[in-house]
């Protein structure tokens, strides 16, 4: 049993040198993972910035259409208008007329 006992220092050695070793490849992947997330964090903000530059460009399009439309209702119903002034104004010429 002696001889067990006077090992056990070296032994004890090595499992804290082991433990050190595996805390230190812990740490490394740790900053690993880190520096991971970190670039995937950057692209996706990167990406969503993108988005909000696209959603705001086709916001402004959509505006430009709006107007646009606004402007081809506003001329048909200008039109439609002319069209029933201009039935009235034939109805009372061919009242008149006959």
């Amino acid at each position: 049993m002696d001889d067990k006992n006077k090992d056990l220092p070296l032994v004890v050695s090595e499992i804290l040198i082991e433990m050190q070793q595996m805390r230190q490849q812990s740490e490394q992947q740790h900053q690993e993972l880190i520096k991971v997330f970190n670039r995937s964090f950057d692209l996706v903000v990167e990406h969503f910035g993108e988005l909000r530059t696209d959603v705001k460009s086709l916001r402004g399009t959509v505006e430009q259409i709006d107007k646009r439309l606004a402007n081809v209702e506003q001329k048909v119903t200008e039109f439609v208008d002319f069209d029933k002034r201009l039935r009235v104004l034939e109805d009372i010429v061919l009242k008149k007329a006959s």
